[in-house]
């Protein structure tokens, strides 16, 4: 028996996997980037900078992470669900929605890794902002 249109959607779902995985590592590298670039700017001028201001970007990063990260898990879902799926029934539904499950934004911006990530960041800048504004 071929199983050639529900590998044909399987390659499909990991493309879009791949694509919100590479989405979302592009968003930490350019918070990273400009979270560092916007600290050596603002400690070289002559008037004390306000620091806090680098903490717009950060969450702005956080919040566009933890959305390709959800995408990212829905689309896992959605893989779940296509692998089992009878050849019969294979549709080529790209709706990640309907694998949804627990996967909420909420959910997404709090877990470890972005945590991690950009939490520090932000203790980073609270560094900044304690030690060296003054």
């Amino acid at each position: 028996m071929s199983h050639e249109n529900r590998n044909k959607h399987l390659d499909f779902i990991m493309a879009s996997i791949s694509r919100m995985a590479q989405n979302s590592f592009l968003a930490r590298g350019w918070c990273v980037t400009l979270t560092s670039a916007l600290l050596a700017v603002l400690s070289r001028l002559e008037e004390p900078p306000t620091y806090t201001l680098v903490l717009v970007p950060i969450v702005l990063f956080w919040v566009v992470d933890a959305y390709y990260l959800k995408l990212e898990r829905e689309f896992r879902g959605l893989y779940d669900i296509v692998r089992l799926l009878p050849e019969g029934e294979i549709d080529f539904s790209m709706n990640a929605r309907q694998a949804q499950g627990n996967v909420s934004i909420a959910n997404t911006l709090f877990s470890g890794i972005l945590v991690f990530i950009y939490g520090g960041l932000i203790l980073l800048v609270v560094f900044f902002i304690f030690f060296l504004e003054k």
